[in-house]
């Protein structure tokens, strides 16, 4: 009689611990989807501002060097945080504006409003 209990709990059991894995992963997977759809979402719908101006914030001497270089990576990785299609042309007009961007500049925050002052104005 035990035996014959114990050939029927067994099964129960591993396909009642089986079924609760399944919905723990298929909940799992909800709340993973969900996650990166909002991520995913809130990335294509907000400007890299932040991002160019966190990266700005800590390079701002390496960017300004390369600026009157015309170009480097630093430049490049600006060009591509400020949706910038060529990163070559982007770094010869930084070379060519120069003067006007990092003169007198209060810094970083200045440096990006410039840019896109007079980067966009025509």
């Amino acid at each position: 009689m035990i035996k014959q209990s114990l050939r029927v709990a067994v099964p129960v059991l591993a396909a009642g611990l089986l079924a609760g894995c399944q919905m723990f992963t298929t909940t799992t997977d909800g709340v993973s989807k969900v996650a990166y759809s909002l991520t995913d979402m809130t990335s294509s719908t907000s400007p890299d501002s932040r991002s160019a101006s966190a990266f700005v914030n800590t390079r701002y001497a390496a960017i300004r060097t390369e600026a009157a270089q015309g170009g480097g990576e630093h430049i490049d990785s600006l060009a591509t945080l400020l949706n910038e299609p060529d990163r070559a042309g982007f770094a010869r007009w930084m070379k060519d504006n120069y003067a006007t961007l990092f003169s007198g500049s209060a810094g970083p925050q200045d440096l990006l409003k410039r840019i896109e002052d007079r980067r966009h104005a025509g």
